[in-house]
């Protein structure tokens, strides 16, 4: 794979045969290597015009749409086909200008609701939690009803801006589809519906985080002890499980007596169980949890 790179200058060589040529070394020949690929033409002239145009092209690679960077010649030809740089007096830079602003995506004319059919058809949701799934769908669903019809090249990032102040979100529910409208405008760039990210300039929301209360022991010896003798078995496992254990209040009522390891003092939490769902958790059982287990698991069972 070839990995681009700036062209400094023009090299002159001659063949065996005494012709002079001249190169632009344009990319390196793979990831870590020191091997230059070259481009040779017969005039330095022909050399410089397009050691020029590769360099445009990096320069904007991350405004274009990237299908439209496969040889630094197509911006090239776009000025021939447009009669620009000949004879009229126009510089290459003001061409490449104008190729760039006339330049559209290969899937420009695609709305909103075509690409975020197509985006669902590319995931693979199988694997993922459904409570982020359910986030995904939410927030695009949302935006197709407003912008459906409109192309997805279209979008600016003031429209996606207002539409986000519009749904009056709390901080900590609007950065997570923030997050969610990056990740689906940079899949539609790389796929060519649109020739910018609208979500470049978009600001992230900032959560500021409260202190966080911390309850006595006393108090939660008052919860477990009151759970007890109101006979409340199945919150008391699930507040000794959260309190001692350190597993989340949701996932408390997923447990069976088969997942506790009493001989090593260990909680299994199967990977089902699990917010990510990637892996299983271990957690150590400590001894204060062990004695409220043991007395509610006696009036559990009879």
């Amino acid at each position: 794979m070839k990995i681009w790179k700036p062209a400094k200058s023009v090299n002159k060589r001659k063949t065996t045969a005494g012709t002079p040529r001249y190169g632009v070394a344009y990319a390196w020949k793979k990831l870590g290597s020191k091997t230059r690929q070259w481009k040779w033409f017969d005039t330095q002239e022909e050399a410089e015009k397009y050691r020029v145009a590769h360099n445009a092209k990096l320069e904007a690679r991350n405004h274009t749409a990237c299908s439209a960077f496969d040889e630094a010649t197509s911006h090239e030809i776009a000025l021939w086909n447009h009669r620009l740089a000949a004879g009229k007096g126009i510089t290459i830079t003001q061409a490449l200008k104008y190729s760039y602003d006339k330049m559209a995506p290969s899937k420009g004319s695609a709305t909103l609701k075509k690409a975020v059919i197509d985006y669902y058809k590319t995931r693979d949701f199988s694997k993922l939690a459904k409570d982020y799934v359910y986030r995904l769908k939410q927030c695009l669903d949302l935006l197709t009803e407003q912008y459906g019809s409109t192309q997805v090249n279209e979008l600016k990032m003031e429209e996606l801006k207002a539409w986000l102040d519009s749904k009056s979100w709390a901080p900590s529910t609007r950065k997570p589809h923030e997050s969610t409208l990056r990740m689906f405008f940079t899949w539609c760039f790389k796929e060519s519906y649109t020739t910018q990210n609208p979500t470049d300039r978009l600001q992230s929301t900032k959560i500021i985080k409260d202190d966080v209360r911390i309850m006595s022991p006393f108090v939660i010896g008052d919860l477990l002890n009151l759970a007890a003798e109101k006979g409340y078995w199945r919150i008391l496992f699930s507040r000794v499980i959260t309190f001692f254990i350190g597993f989340r209040r949701s996932e408390t009522a997923k447990f069976s007596w088969e997942d506790f390891r009493w001989d090593t003092n260990d909680l299994l939490s199967p990977m089902s169980h699990n917010k990510g769902r990637t892996r299983r958790r271990v957690n150590k059982i400590p001894p204060n949890a062990r004695q409220w287990f043991g007395r509610g698991y006696l009036n559990w069972t009879k």
